[in-house]
Protein backbone atom coordinates (compact mmCIF):
# COMPACT_ATOMS: atom_id res chain seq x y z
CA UNK A 1 0.00 0.00 0.00
CA UNK A 2 1.86 3.50 -1.19
CA UNK A 3 1.81 6.22 1.46
CA UNK A 4 -0.77 8.80 1.81
CA UNK A 5 -0.34 12.29 3.19
CA UNK A 6 -2.32 11.19 6.09
CA UNK A 7 0.63 8.50 7.43
CA UNK A 8 3.24 11.13 7.37
CA UNK A 9 1.03 12.75 9.64
CA UNK A 10 1.48 9.86 11.77
CA UNK A 11 4.87 9.54 11.35
CA UNK A 12 5.15 13.14 12.69
CA UNK A 13 3.39 12.03 16.11
CA UNK A 14 2.89 15.05 18.19
CA UNK A 15 4.65 17.17 15.87
CA UNK A 16 2.51 20.19 15.80
CA UNK A 17 2.83 22.43 12.61
CA UNK A 18 0.48 25.51 13.40
CA UNK A 19 0.80 28.41 10.48
CA UNK A 20 3.69 30.70 10.07
CA UNK A 21 2.67 34.36 11.45
CA UNK A 22 4.24 36.99 9.52
CA UNK A 23 5.34 40.70 10.82
CA UNK A 24 6.07 44.34 9.41
CA UNK A 25 8.89 44.37 7.04
CA UNK A 26 11.88 45.91 8.34
CA UNK A 27 10.48 45.37 11.94
CA UNK A 28 12.71 43.71 14.48
CA UNK A 29 13.04 39.71 13.60
CA UNK A 30 11.56 38.50 16.74
CA UNK A 31 8.18 40.72 17.09
CA UNK A 32 5.16 39.35 16.27
CA UNK A 33 6.46 36.31 14.57
CA UNK A 34 5.29 32.62 16.12
CA UNK A 35 7.88 31.44 13.68
CA UNK A 36 10.78 32.79 15.47
CA UNK A 37 9.88 32.04 18.83
CA UNK A 38 12.91 31.93 21.93
CA UNK A 39 12.23 28.22 23.78
CA UNK A 40 10.79 28.21 26.76
CA UNK A 41 12.78 28.06 29.66
CA UNK A 42 14.68 30.98 29.23
CA UNK A 43 17.93 29.35 28.88
CA UNK A 44 21.18 31.18 28.65
CA UNK A 45 21.88 29.06 24.96
CA UNK A 46 18.11 30.00 23.64
CA UNK A 47 18.80 33.90 24.67
CA UNK A 48 22.38 33.73 23.25
CA UNK A 49 21.10 32.85 20.10
CA UNK A 50 17.56 34.49 20.09
CA UNK A 51 17.26 36.18 17.04
CA UNK A 52 15.78 39.58 17.96
CA UNK A 53 19.22 40.22 19.60
CA UNK A 54 22.09 41.19 17.68
CA UNK A 55 25.29 39.90 19.71
CA UNK A 56 28.64 41.08 19.15
CA UNK A 57 32.03 39.57 19.63
CA UNK A 58 35.98 41.82 19.71
CA UNK A 59 38.91 40.00 18.77
CA UNK A 60 42.07 41.18 19.81
CA UNK A 61 44.88 38.82 18.53
CA UNK A 62 48.54 39.74 16.97
CA UNK A 63 48.40 37.08 14.65
CA UNK A 64 44.44 38.52 13.35
CA UNK A 65 46.47 38.89 9.29
CA UNK A 66 48.30 35.31 9.30
CA UNK A 67 44.98 33.56 10.44
CA UNK A 68 42.65 35.53 8.01
CA UNK A 69 44.74 34.81 4.85
CA UNK A 70 46.00 31.34 5.70
CA UNK A 71 45.53 28.94 2.79
CA UNK A 72 43.88 25.70 3.55
CA UNK A 73 46.15 23.07 3.89
CA UNK A 74 45.72 20.33 0.98
CA UNK A 75 44.36 24.11 -0.96
CA UNK A 76 41.19 25.08 -2.00
CA UNK A 77 38.02 22.59 -2.30
CA UNK A 78 40.15 19.29 -2.02
CA UNK A 79 38.16 17.27 -0.35
CA UNK A 80 40.75 14.83 -0.33
CA UNK A 81 42.90 16.38 2.23
CA UNK A 82 43.03 14.49 6.02
CA UNK A 83 43.43 16.36 8.88
CA UNK A 84 43.25 19.84 10.32
CA UNK A 85 42.63 22.39 7.18
CA UNK A 86 44.03 25.12 9.66
CA UNK A 87 45.68 26.00 12.49
CA UNK A 88 44.54 26.94 15.98
CA UNK A 89 45.75 30.38 17.33
CA UNK A 90 45.21 32.05 20.97
CA UNK A 91 43.39 35.05 20.97
CA UNK A 92 44.60 36.81 24.31
CA UNK A 93 41.07 38.69 24.54
CA UNK A 94 38.24 38.44 23.33
CA UNK A 95 35.14 39.81 24.40
CA UNK A 96 31.52 38.91 23.71
CA UNK A 97 28.98 41.63 24.23
CA UNK A 98 31.51 43.28 27.04
CA UNK A 99 32.65 40.32 28.93
CA UNK A 100 36.09 39.26 28.83
CA UNK A 101 37.77 35.91 27.84
CA UNK A 102 41.03 34.93 28.13
CA UNK A 103 43.66 33.19 26.00
CA UNK A 104 40.63 31.98 23.30
CA UNK A 105 41.30 29.19 20.43
CA UNK A 106 40.51 30.63 17.48
CA UNK A 107 40.76 29.26 13.84
CA UNK A 108 39.70 29.91 10.11
CA UNK A 109 37.19 27.40 8.48
CA UNK A 110 36.77 29.10 5.33
CA UNK A 111 37.53 26.30 2.94
CA UNK A 112 35.95 25.81 -0.49
CA UNK A 113 32.93 28.18 -1.90
CA UNK A 114 32.87 30.09 1.51
CA UNK A 115 36.82 31.03 1.48
CA UNK A 116 37.55 34.77 1.81
CA UNK A 117 41.00 36.72 3.45
CA UNK A 118 39.12 39.48 4.66
CA UNK A 119 36.39 37.73 6.41
CA UNK A 120 36.75 34.05 6.77
CA UNK A 121 34.72 31.91 8.56
CA UNK A 122 35.32 31.50 12.16
CA UNK A 123 35.32 28.85 14.84
CA UNK A 124 36.33 30.00 18.64
CA UNK A 125 36.22 27.79 21.80
CA UNK A 126 36.83 29.43 24.72
CA UNK A 127 38.12 26.61 27.14
CA UNK A 128 40.27 24.96 24.89
CA UNK A 129 43.19 26.82 26.54
CA UNK A 130 41.80 28.09 29.87
CA UNK A 131 39.25 25.81 31.52
CA UNK A 132 38.69 28.13 34.13
CA UNK A 133 36.42 30.13 31.36
CA UNK A 134 33.84 27.48 31.11
CA UNK A 135 31.08 28.45 34.16
CA UNK A 136 31.10 32.36 32.21
CA UNK A 137 31.28 30.79 29.07
CA UNK A 138 27.94 28.80 29.96
CA UNK A 139 26.28 31.64 31.72
CA UNK A 140 26.96 34.40 29.07
CA UNK A 141 26.01 31.72 25.63
CA UNK A 142 24.95 28.23 26.98
CA UNK A 143 27.69 27.09 24.68
CA UNK A 144 31.79 27.11 25.17
CA UNK A 145 32.48 27.24 20.93
CA UNK A 146 31.27 29.65 18.78
CA UNK A 147 30.42 29.14 15.02
CA UNK A 148 30.45 32.11 12.98
CA UNK A 149 29.78 32.16 9.46
CA UNK A 150 30.48 34.80 6.76
CA UNK A 151 27.75 33.71 4.65
CA UNK A 152 29.50 35.31 1.34
CA UNK A 153 27.78 32.77 -0.44
CA UNK A 154 24.62 34.47 0.69
CA UNK A 155 25.14 37.90 0.52
CA UNK A 156 21.34 38.99 2.01
CA UNK A 157 22.43 37.03 5.36
CA UNK A 158 19.01 35.90 5.73
CA UNK A 159 18.98 31.59 4.29
CA UNK A 160 20.77 30.22 7.12
CA UNK A 161 18.53 31.62 9.46
CA UNK A 162 15.35 31.64 7.68
CA UNK A 163 15.49 27.73 6.73
CA UNK A 164 16.58 26.68 10.42
CA UNK A 165 13.15 28.27 11.56
CA UNK A 166 11.41 26.72 8.55
CA UNK A 167 13.08 22.97 9.34
CA UNK A 168 12.10 23.77 13.00
CA UNK A 169 8.43 24.03 12.35
CA UNK A 170 8.79 21.11 9.74
CA UNK A 171 9.66 19.08 12.88
CA UNK A 172 13.43 18.75 12.10
CA UNK A 173 15.63 19.23 14.85
CA UNK A 174 16.07 23.42 15.23
CA UNK A 175 19.69 25.04 14.86
CA UNK A 176 19.32 28.47 16.32
CA UNK A 177 20.99 30.72 14.48
CA UNK A 178 21.19 34.91 15.07
CA UNK A 179 23.54 37.84 14.04
CA UNK A 180 26.91 38.97 15.32
CA UNK A 181 29.27 41.76 15.05
CA UNK A 182 32.51 40.60 14.47
CA UNK A 183 35.70 42.81 15.11
CA UNK A 184 39.36 42.05 15.36
CA UNK A 185 41.97 44.24 16.76
CA UNK A 186 39.58 47.67 16.72
CA UNK A 187 38.41 47.18 13.23
CA UNK A 188 35.07 45.97 12.35
CA UNK A 189 35.32 42.82 10.03
CA UNK A 190 31.81 42.84 9.09
CA UNK A 191 28.13 41.23 10.36
CA UNK A 192 28.12 37.43 10.39
CA UNK A 193 25.69 34.75 10.95
CA UNK A 194 25.97 33.31 14.44
CA UNK A 195 24.75 29.56 14.22
CA UNK A 196 24.49 27.08 17.23
CA UNK A 197 26.99 24.16 17.20
CA UNK A 198 25.99 20.77 16.79
CA UNK A 199 27.25 19.55 20.02
CA UNK A 200 25.68 17.63 22.68
CA UNK A 201 23.47 20.82 24.51
CA UNK A 202 21.98 20.76 20.64
CA UNK A 203 21.70 16.76 20.44
CA UNK A 204 20.10 16.13 23.64
CA UNK A 205 17.48 19.22 23.58
CA UNK A 206 16.48 18.17 19.95
CA UNK A 207 16.11 14.25 20.78
CA UNK A 208 16.69 13.61 24.15
CA UNK A 209 19.33 11.28 25.71
CA UNK A 210 21.34 9.36 25.51
CA UNK A 211 22.93 10.47 22.40
CA UNK A 212 25.61 9.25 19.73
CA UNK A 213 27.51 9.42 16.96
CA UNK A 214 27.74 12.29 14.71
CA UNK A 215 29.17 11.85 11.32
CA UNK A 216 29.51 15.28 9.18
CA UNK A 217 29.11 14.92 5.41
CA UNK A 218 31.66 17.09 3.15
CA UNK A 219 31.72 15.44 0.12
CA UNK A 220 31.65 12.02 0.94
CA UNK A 221 29.85 8.92 -0.74
CA UNK A 222 28.53 6.24 1.55
CA UNK A 223 31.74 3.73 0.37
CA UNK A 224 34.50 2.50 2.24
CA UNK A 225 36.74 4.67 0.59
CA UNK A 226 35.22 7.71 2.26
CA UNK A 227 35.61 5.84 5.88
CA UNK A 228 39.24 7.29 6.59
CA UNK A 229 37.28 10.59 6.21
CA UNK A 230 34.63 10.10 8.03
CA UNK A 231 36.69 8.99 10.78
CA UNK A 232 38.17 12.64 10.61
CA UNK A 233 35.03 14.26 10.98
CA UNK A 234 33.22 12.38 13.50
CA UNK A 235 31.90 13.59 17.04
CA UNK A 236 31.58 10.80 19.15
CA UNK A 237 28.97 11.86 22.12
CA UNK A 238 28.62 8.16 23.49
CA UNK A 239 29.73 7.26 26.99
CA UNK A 240 32.41 6.00 26.51
CA UNK A 241 33.39 7.43 23.39
CA UNK A 242 33.18 4.93 20.38
CA UNK A 243 35.14 5.98 17.66
CA UNK A 244 35.48 2.26 15.72
CA UNK A 245 32.99 3.51 12.66
CA UNK A 246 31.15 0.34 12.82
CA UNK A 247 27.79 1.75 13.13
CA UNK A 248 28.59 3.89 9.77
CA UNK A 249 30.06 0.82 8.01
CA UNK A 250 27.60 -1.27 8.81
CA UNK A 251 25.51 1.31 7.19
CA UNK A 252 27.57 1.46 4.01
CA UNK A 253 27.77 -2.08 3.33
CA UNK A 254 24.13 -2.33 3.59
CA UNK A 255 24.03 0.27 1.09
CA UNK A 256 26.74 -1.20 -1.61
CA UNK A 257 24.72 -5.05 -0.97
CA UNK A 258 21.18 -4.35 -0.44
CA UNK A 259 19.28 -5.65 -3.38
CA UNK A 260 16.14 -6.17 -2.07
CA UNK A 261 12.80 -4.40 -3.24
CA UNK A 262 12.03 -3.11 0.30
CA UNK A 263 15.64 -2.46 1.14
CA UNK A 264 15.58 -4.73 4.30
CA UNK A 265 19.41 -4.19 4.80
CA UNK A 266 19.27 -0.66 4.83
CA UNK A 267 16.67 -0.20 6.85
CA UNK A 268 18.55 -1.70 9.62
CA UNK A 269 20.64 0.81 9.65
CA UNK A 270 19.02 3.99 8.34
CA UNK A 271 15.60 5.42 9.68
CA UNK A 272 14.20 5.32 5.64
CA UNK A 273 11.22 7.16 6.76
CA UNK A 274 13.12 9.88 8.24
CA UNK A 275 15.70 10.04 5.26
CA UNK A 276 13.04 10.16 3.40
CA UNK A 277 11.35 13.15 4.92
CA UNK A 278 15.00 14.92 4.70
CA UNK A 279 15.36 14.70 1.31
CA UNK A 280 11.72 16.00 0.48
CA UNK A 281 12.52 18.96 2.38
CA UNK A 282 16.29 19.46 0.34
CA UNK A 283 13.97 19.64 -2.64
CA UNK A 284 11.58 22.25 -1.26
CA UNK A 285 14.61 24.39 0.12
CA UNK A 286 16.83 23.61 -3.58
CA UNK A 287 19.20 22.34 -1.14
CA UNK A 288 21.56 21.66 -4.19
CA UNK A 289 24.86 21.15 -2.28
CA UNK A 290 23.46 19.06 0.34
CA UNK A 291 23.43 15.44 0.57
CA UNK A 292 20.66 14.19 -1.88
CA UNK A 293 22.17 16.13 -4.74
CA UNK A 294 25.93 16.92 -4.28
CA UNK A 295 27.25 14.80 -0.74
CA UNK A 296 28.01 17.80 1.29
CA UNK A 297 26.20 19.96 3.72
CA UNK A 298 24.98 17.00 5.99
CA UNK A 299 25.08 15.26 8.72
CA UNK A 300 24.26 11.20 9.62
CA UNK A 301 23.41 10.82 13.15
CA UNK A 302 22.86 7.37 14.68
CA UNK A 303 20.43 7.65 17.05
CA UNK A 304 20.98 5.05 20.40
CA UNK A 305 17.93 4.03 21.12
CA UNK A 306 17.22 2.20 17.89
CA UNK A 307 20.70 2.21 16.16
CA UNK A 308 19.52 3.53 12.71
CA UNK A 309 21.10 6.50 11.05
CA UNK A 310 18.88 9.79 10.58
CA UNK A 311 19.92 12.74 8.47
CA UNK A 312 20.40 16.50 9.20
CA UNK A 313 21.47 19.61 7.01
CA UNK A 314 23.80 22.37 7.40
CA UNK A 315 25.51 24.54 5.32
CA UNK A 316 22.00 26.28 4.17
CA UNK A 317 23.88 29.47 2.58
CA UNK A 318 22.86 28.75 -0.63
CA UNK A 319 19.56 27.19 -0.59
CA UNK A 320 16.81 28.65 -2.41
CA UNK A 321 18.91 29.93 -4.91
CA UNK A 322 17.68 29.42 -8.61
CA UNK A 323 21.63 29.15 -9.63
CA UNK A 324 21.91 27.17 -13.19
CA UNK A 325 23.71 23.91 -12.28
CA UNK A 326 27.65 24.19 -13.45
CA UNK A 327 27.85 20.63 -14.08
CA UNK A 328 26.48 20.80 -17.26
CA UNK A 329 22.85 20.37 -17.54
CA UNK A 330 21.68 24.20 -17.93
CA UNK A 331 18.83 23.80 -15.75
CA UNK A 332 18.66 25.82 -12.67
CA UNK A 333 18.90 24.01 -9.40
CA UNK A 334 15.11 25.26 -8.74
CA UNK A 335 13.73 22.92 -11.36
CA UNK A 336 15.58 19.94 -10.26
CA UNK A 337 14.69 16.69 -8.66
CA UNK A 338 17.55 15.48 -6.30
CA UNK A 339 18.90 12.20 -7.12
CA UNK A 340 22.19 12.03 -7.52
CA UNK A 341 23.15 10.15 -4.57
CA UNK A 342 23.75 6.26 -4.32
CA UNK A 343 21.30 6.01 -1.55
CA UNK A 344 18.83 7.93 -3.49
CA UNK A 345 19.34 5.61 -6.71
CA UNK A 346 18.32 2.63 -4.76
CA UNK A 347 15.40 4.21 -2.96
CA UNK A 348 14.02 5.02 -6.24
CA UNK A 349 13.89 1.89 -7.60
CA UNK A 350 10.92 1.11 -5.19
CA UNK A 351 7.92 2.94 -6.86
CA UNK A 352 6.41 2.79 -3.19
CA UNK A 353 9.14 4.86 -1.80
CA UNK A 354 8.93 6.98 -5.13
CA UNK A 355 5.37 7.58 -3.89
CA UNK A 356 6.27 8.40 -0.47
CA UNK A 357 8.96 10.96 -1.63
CA UNK A 358 6.20 12.95 -3.27
CA UNK A 359 3.80 12.80 -0.55
CA UNK A 360 6.27 13.98 1.57
CA UNK A 361 6.68 17.13 -0.44
CA UNK A 362 3.44 17.45 -0.91
CA UNK A 363 2.53 17.54 2.64
CA UNK A 364 5.41 19.52 3.74
CA UNK A 365 4.36 22.34 1.58
CA UNK A 366 1.00 22.30 2.88
CA UNK A 367 2.21 22.61 6.35
CA UNK A 368 5.71 25.06 5.84
CA UNK A 369 5.25 26.97 2.80
CA UNK A 370 2.48 29.98 2.88
CA UNK A 371 4.38 32.09 0.56
CA UNK A 372 2.86 35.45 2.18
CA UNK A 373 4.28 34.51 5.89
CA UNK A 374 7.61 33.32 4.13
CA UNK A 375 8.46 36.81 2.26
CA UNK A 376 6.74 38.56 5.46
CA UNK A 377 9.91 36.45 7.72
CA UNK A 378 11.95 37.61 5.05
CA UNK A 379 12.05 40.97 5.45
CA UNK A 380 11.69 40.76 8.97
CA UNK A 381 14.97 39.26 9.06
CA UNK A 382 16.46 41.45 7.07
CA UNK A 383 16.54 44.18 9.85
CA UNK A 384 20.01 43.50 10.83
CA UNK A 385 21.62 42.43 7.59
CA UNK A 386 20.05 46.38 6.16
CA UNK A 387 21.01 47.79 9.30
CA UNK A 388 24.67 46.64 9.64
CA UNK A 389 25.96 46.07 5.95
CA UNK A 390 26.60 49.32 4.49
CA UNK A 391 24.59 49.54 1.28
CA UNK A 392 22.21 47.06 1.76
CA UNK A 393 19.75 47.92 -0.18
CA UNK A 394 21.77 49.41 -3.12
CA UNK A 395 22.28 47.97 -6.63
CA UNK A 396 24.33 44.94 -7.11
CA UNK A 397 24.54 42.61 -3.64
CA UNK A 398 23.23 42.04 -1.71
CA UNK A 399 19.83 43.47 -2.67
CA UNK A 400 20.36 40.72 -5.55
CA UNK A 401 20.94 37.79 -3.25
CA UNK A 402 17.45 39.78 -1.15
CA UNK A 403 15.60 39.92 -4.44
CA UNK A 404 16.88 36.25 -5.83
CA UNK A 405 15.52 34.51 -2.50
CA UNK A 406 12.20 36.28 -2.78
CA UNK A 407 11.45 35.24 -6.20
CA UNK A 408 12.50 31.64 -5.71
CA UNK A 409 9.99 31.79 -2.52
CA UNK A 410 7.00 33.15 -4.86
CA UNK A 411 7.42 30.73 -7.55
CA UNK A 412 8.72 27.42 -5.27
CA UNK A 413 5.26 25.82 -5.29
CA UNK A 414 5.04 26.33 -8.90
CA UNK A 415 8.30 24.94 -9.70
CA UNK A 416 7.69 21.81 -7.36
CA UNK A 417 5.04 20.80 -9.26
CA UNK A 418 6.64 20.75 -12.41
CA UNK A 419 9.25 18.86 -11.62
CA UNK A 420 6.47 16.46 -9.87
CA UNK A 421 4.63 16.13 -12.87
CA UNK A 422 7.62 15.14 -14.99
CA UNK A 423 9.60 13.07 -12.48
CA UNK A 424 10.19 9.80 -12.79
CA UNK A 425 12.25 7.37 -10.38
CA UNK A 426 15.24 7.49 -13.15
CA UNK A 427 16.27 8.54 -16.30
CA UNK A 428 18.01 6.11 -18.93
CA UNK A 429 21.75 6.78 -19.61
CA UNK A 430 22.47 8.16 -22.71
CA UNK A 431 25.63 6.64 -23.07
CA UNK A 432 26.96 3.34 -22.05
CA UNK A 433 30.23 4.59 -20.66
CA UNK A 434 28.57 7.02 -18.61
CA UNK A 435 28.73 4.28 -15.31
CA UNK A 436 32.39 4.45 -14.58
CA UNK A 437 32.34 2.55 -11.29
CA UNK A 438 29.76 0.05 -12.60
CA UNK A 439 27.55 0.18 -10.29
CA UNK A 440 24.32 0.69 -13.18
CA UNK A 441 24.49 4.02 -12.31
CA UNK A 442 25.40 6.82 -14.60
CA UNK A 443 26.16 10.87 -14.83
CA UNK A 444 25.24 12.83 -17.52
CA UNK A 445 25.21 16.68 -18.45
CA UNK A 446 25.17 17.17 -14.02
CA UNK A 447 21.75 14.44 -13.70
CA UNK A 448 22.30 10.58 -12.46
CA UNK A 449 21.05 8.41 -15.45
CA UNK A 450 20.57 4.50 -15.29
CA UNK A 451 22.23 2.71 -17.66
CA UNK A 452 19.94 -0.20 -19.54
CA UNK A 453 20.00 -2.70 -21.96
Amino acid sequence: MMMRISRFKILLGSVILSGIFGCRPGSNPGSENELAAVDSGNSSRAFFYDVSKLQKIEIWIPDWAKLATQQPKGGRCNFDYVGDHFDTFNAPTVKINGVTFANAAIKKSSFCGSYSDTKPNLKLNLTKFNQAAKTAALALTGTTELVLKNSVQDPSLIRQCLVSEILGKAGFPKQYCNFIEVWANNKKIGLYVNLEPYDREFLTRNLGSPIGNLYEVAGEDLDVWALSRFKRNLDSFKVPEDNSLTDLNALIQAVLRDQSPDLTEIGKHLDIEQFIRFWAMEIILVHWDGFTQSRNNSFIYFYPRNGRAMMFPRGMDQVLTDYVDPKGSGVPYNQVFFRSHRLTQKILQNPRYFQYLKDAISYYLTIVWDEKSILARIDSLAYYPASHVPGWYEEGEPKKSYESLRRVVMNRKTDINQILSGATPWVPCRSQTSDVDGDGWGWENGQSCKVVP
